[in-house]
């Protein structure tokens, strides 16, 4: 039994996997539909490949849906740590992108393999040198070491590469010009307040010689 973490057409119309396992389902037949959070049970074969565990299933063996839920969790994993122990599993990883080779994909101190797949609907396009990203995606046993296979565009994030919040936001001062300015307006014009009362109390003075 597991949890649907890729579901068939992704990386390929016979393939799936479950977590959280990281096994991954081959049908030499047709795959029944399954959803990303689908819970199945799977009788079948189980042997080691070159991609990791696989479940062989053939005539005479099943997939049944029995009910769906939430989506399986990613277990975070940090750039430049080795991909080996999570072979098959939903990873996420962060780090820059620092070459593009399409469909091959190097993040960080390209220790990190992203291999986009056709199923998943990513282009060239979705990808900037240079930028910082989080990708989850599947661990897969390559020629090269280990690689990551994310599933569609939801599981690419860009990242801020600079933020600042409020606690650390610098105050910028007023120009001092803007400052000195409201204090001469208020002085002109108690200036000619007085002048007006000066000029009054002047008047009724002579008025009443």
């Amino acid at each position: 039994k597991g949890v649907v973490s890729v579901p068939p057409g992704v990386f390929g119309k016979k393939i799936a996997y479950i977590a959280p396992s990281g096994v991954q389902l081959y049908s030499s037949g047709e795959m029944p539909r399954m959803r990303i959070g689908d819970s199945v049970q799977v009788s079948g074969t189980l042997r080691k490949t070159t991609d990791g565990l696989r479940l062989s299933i053939r005539k005479g063996d099943s997939i049944t849906v029995l009910s769906h839920g939430d989506p399986p969790k990613a277990v975070a994993v940090g750039d430049g740590d080795s991909l080996e122990e999570y072979e098959g599993k939903l990873i996420t990883v962060s780090g820059e992108i620092t070459e593009i080779h399409w469909p091959s994909i190097m993040l960080g101190d390209e220790s990190t393999s992203l291999s986009i797949k056709r199923g998943t609907g990513l282009k060239r396009s979705n990808f900037v040198k240079g930028a910082s990203i989080a990708v989850t995606g599947i661990v897969q046993k390559s020629n090269d070491g280990y690689r990551l296979l994310p599933r569609s565009l939801e599981d690419i994030k860009r990242l801020q590469t600079e933020s600042i919040s409020s606690e650390h936001e610098e105050e910028i001062p007023a120009h001092p010009e803007k400052r000195i300015k409201p204090l001469v307006y208020l002085t002109a014009m108690l200036g000619a307040v007085m002048l007006i009362f000066f000029g009054l109390f002047v008047q009724k003075k002579m008025m009443n010689k």
